[in-house]
């Protein structure tokens, strides 16, 4: 589950753990972590004028890996990387612990656009994350 590595990061985000966000063992609960994955992607989507509520991005599949444990207080960063594949969309979330350098988390989230309750045909996602690398 490490070859989206070699992919380029289109978009990072930083944040802390919250008190409210971890279990009775101090730990982050591991459905944050799914959520984080969520997080980073709506956001960059936004950020790239796409509205997830026009082009909606229904979850087909998530496969995740818990690598090492965050509590609260934990500083992280989220990594986003993409690519397509025939018309499906995988977005690969990288949770990396900034005070420890540890990779946390990583999920390959597989995703399908739908618009008006049917798979979009064109390429309006991947025109979007290429129009934004190319900007920076």
């Amino acid at each position: 589950m490490t070859e989206h590595l070699t992919l380029p990061i289109v978009y990072s985000i930083e944040d802390v753990v919250r008190d409210a966000e971890v279990d009775m063992q101090g730990g982050l609960a591991n459905f944050r972590y799914l959520e984080f994955a969520q997080h980073v992607r709506h956001t960059y989507l936004k950020s790239i004028g796409i509205d997830v509520n026009d082009l909606m991005p229904v979850v087909l599949e998530v496969h995740g890996k818990y690598l090492k444990m965050m509590g609260e207080n934990d500083r992280y960063r989220l990594d986003l990387r993409f690519m397509r594949s025939g018309p499906y969309y995988h977005f690969y979330c990288d949770i990396t612990n900034t005070g420890t350098g540890a990779l946390s988390f990583m999920a390959d989230q597989k995703i399908l656009f739908v618009q008006d309750r049917k798979s979009i045909r064109r390429d309006v996602i991947t025109e979007a994350i290429e129009r934004d690398l190319n900007d920076t």
